[in-house]
């Protein structure tokens, strides 16, 4: 006489719940990392938007004869300065005053809402034609140029020198040879 045992059919064993729960893990392993690619490309993008904003903004203020540049009081025009020079225009989302308003209609950085340090570097030829290009960073590092480097560099890039002059106000360091500093007219 053998035992008759009822098989219930209408659940699921304990090996196939575990192949789910397997299966599951798995899925949500590659859609994390997905998301995080996406998140992390998507703040990149942003922050080269911005990048171009500022400078727009800063060619505009240019083109408006708006940009004042010089070591001494009173500063000149950047249009009625010579050429074949390289001028440095500051942008701090920090700093709240008139004329940086116009540059903060980007607002803060992609990356946790921190403040944006840039500087543009606005280079004239002797022909007086324009070339702009931009270092850009945020508080916690990210940007163009990681401000966490190795701090005891006996010589730093050309754009860290900038932002050690303007952001750091590190009075050991001068901008680069023949660098002006440049300011938005009030």
């Amino acid at each position: 006489m053998g035992l008759n045992i009822k098989k219930n059919k209408q659940g699921f064993t304990l090996i196939e719940l575990l192949a789910v729960v397997v299966i599951m893990g798995i899925l949500m392993i590659v859609a994390i990392q997905s998301v995080n690619t996406i998140i992390a490309n998507t703040r990149k993008d942003t922050m080269v938007n911005i990048a171009k904003t500022y400078i727009s903004a800063v060619r505009n203020e240019v083109l408006a004869d708006n940009i004042k540049c010089g070591t001494s009081e009173p500063k000149e025009n950047i249009n009625g300065l010579a050429g074949g020079k390289s001028y440095y225009f500051e942008i701090k989302t920090s700093d709240k005053n008139e004329a940086q308003k116009l540059l903060e209609t980007v607002g803060h950085s992609p990356y946790g809402n921190a403040n944006i340090y840039a500087i543009v570097k606005i280079e004239k030829d002797n022909a007086g034609k324009y070339s702009y290009s931009i270092d850009i960073t945020d508080d916690s590092g990210h940007g163009t140029n990681n401000r966490d480097g190795d701090k005891d560099k006996s010589y730093y890039s050309e754009a860290e020198l900038v932002r050690k002059v303007f952001v750091d106000n590190d009075a050991s360091v001068a901008l680069p040879t023949g660098g002006i500093t440049c300011v938005m007219s009030d």
